[in-house]
């Protein structure tokens, strides 16, 4: 009997306890009601806009905008993605030959510094090639260079690539810059094979010091030295994963020195002997083919294709086959007229390209042509600083001599097969070593 009546005086004290509770949190609540009514107007149990009251919660939570912050930072986040994935489609599909690792989603979330660098460079492109007001893109920019000088000691990949997106975006624009940028980056990617940590990062290393060359005008024995430098390097065997860089290379040096014409010139080249012309015929196909296996959008692919046919406009015409020249020139032309969005694509290397196929055209009167190609400049020179003079010379050009009817004389003087060139044709890879001379 008396463990029942002590268990009755238990149950009936907690219950006290348990109603004391209730009635001290109803007086709380009653006095966050109150509160809320005299700090902002609203009607208890009613919900009010300003301070998300609702009747059944229990905690009131006060709002100043941060939702609205959180929607436009989302709405900011979009737009960058899609200027990061303009970058990968529509942009320098050579700045990213060789980083098959790199993606837009590899920015969804940038943490390290580097990264981040690369990150505001590509914002800071990408802007700028649709037209983004100067202010805007120049922030991102800005904000890379500052980043860029926490990496300077960096020895990795994605350092490397920082800077190497920074070489590209002053690329006409600014040449100290750009030789700069570009020297840091094979400063980097040397020191940076050196280290065991990035033996798994080698090839995209070697390739990206070979890359980097292609940046302003190449010279023979800068790039023999370049290569040679990678092949002291190689610690393996195989070197053939570097030969797409070589047959790049090569390709680049002879554009450089046997067909691109100077900018604001109008003297052409001399024309090629057939051995030099099988020679680069051969290496642009086998670049065109790396190139086109190795991309991953139909965009830039279609740009590699352009720029392939105006290298073979500029081989075929100083080959002395002209119609074939001609022929090439009006189908890629039209292709610029279907895939519009290319003229973004070109940056400072198509500046050169559509120059040295306007001299040819213009030398040939074909003027309806000459014509064509120079509205393609100027569309180029709306987008880079580096086209602009370029385009006004000839536009110029072309309306002087469309008013005065001047008919030019053909002034191609034939030429042996230079040496430089010659000694080029010898580079190749082998499974024994990158470089080694063989007879012709």
């Amino acid at each position: 009997h008396e463990f029942y009546v002590g268990r009755l005086c238990g149950f009936l004290y907690c219950l006290s306890d348990l109603w004391n509770g209730k009635l001290l949190e109803h007086a709380m609540h009653v006095t966050r009601k109150r509160r809320l009514t005299k700090d902002c107007g609203c009607v208890p149990n009613q919900e009010c806009h300003k301070c998300q009251w609702q009747s059944k919660q229990r905690q009131c939570v006060a709002l100043s905008g941060g939702t609205t912050m959180k929607r436009s930072q989302l709405i900011d986040l979009a737009t960058r993605r899609k200027y990061i994935e303009a970058y990968f489609q529509c942009l320098n599909p050579i700045t990213l030959f060789g980083t098959h690792s790199l993606t837009p989603s590899s920015f969804d979330r940038p943490t390290t510094t580097s990264r981040l660098c690369q990150y505001n460079v590509i914002l800071a492109t990408s802007l700028r090639s649709f037209g983004a007001p100067r202010n805007v893109y120049q922030t991102f920019i800005n904000k890379a260079a500052d980043l860029a000088t926490d990496i300077m000691t960096e020895f990795s990949f994605d350092a490397a690539l920082g800077f190497h997106f920074l070489s590209y975006y002053y690329w006409g624009e600014e040449a100290n810059t750009t030789a700069h940028y570009r020297d840091i980056v094979r400063s980097i990617c040397k020191c940076a094979i050196m280290k065991p940590e990035n033996s798994g990062d080698f090839d995209k290393l070697a390739f990206l010091q070979i890359l980097s060359l292609g940046i302003d005008k190449m010279q023979f024995q800068v790039l023999e030295d370049a290569l040679n430098e990678v092949k002291s390097q190689k610690s393996v065997a195989d070197t053939s994963t570097l030969h797409p860089m070589v047959e790049w290379a090569k390709v680049h040096f002879v554009m450089d020195n046997y067909l691109l014409v100077e900018p604001n010139t109008n003297r052409p080249r001399k024309k090629l002997t057939p051995a030099a012309f099988n020679l680069i015929q051969n290496a642009l196909n086998t670049v065109q083919i790396n190139f086109l296996t190795s991309l991953r959008y139909d965009s830039s692919k279609n740009l590699v294709n352009a720029m392939c046919a105006m290298i073979r406009v500029l081989l075929f015409y100083y080959s002395d086959f002209k119609f074939e020249s001609f022929r090439e020139l009006n189908s890629v032309l039209d292709k610029f007229d279907i895939y519009p969005y290319m003229i973004r694509m070109g940056g400072a290397q198509f500046v050169a390209v559509f120059h040295s196929v306007f001299v040819v055209a213009f030398r040939e009167s074909k003027y309806e042509i000459a014509s064509r190609l120079n509205q393609l400049q100027l569309a180029q020179a709306d987008l880079f600083p580096c086209a602009r003079n370029v385009a006004e010379h000839d536009k110029s050009l072309l309306g002087s001599i469309l008013e005065s009817g001047y008919e030019h004389r053909n002034l191609l003087m034939p030429s042996e097969l230079p040496q430089e060139l010659e000694l080029c044709s010898r580079i190749n890879v082998t499974t024994e070593g990158l470089l080694y001379y063989n007879t012709l």
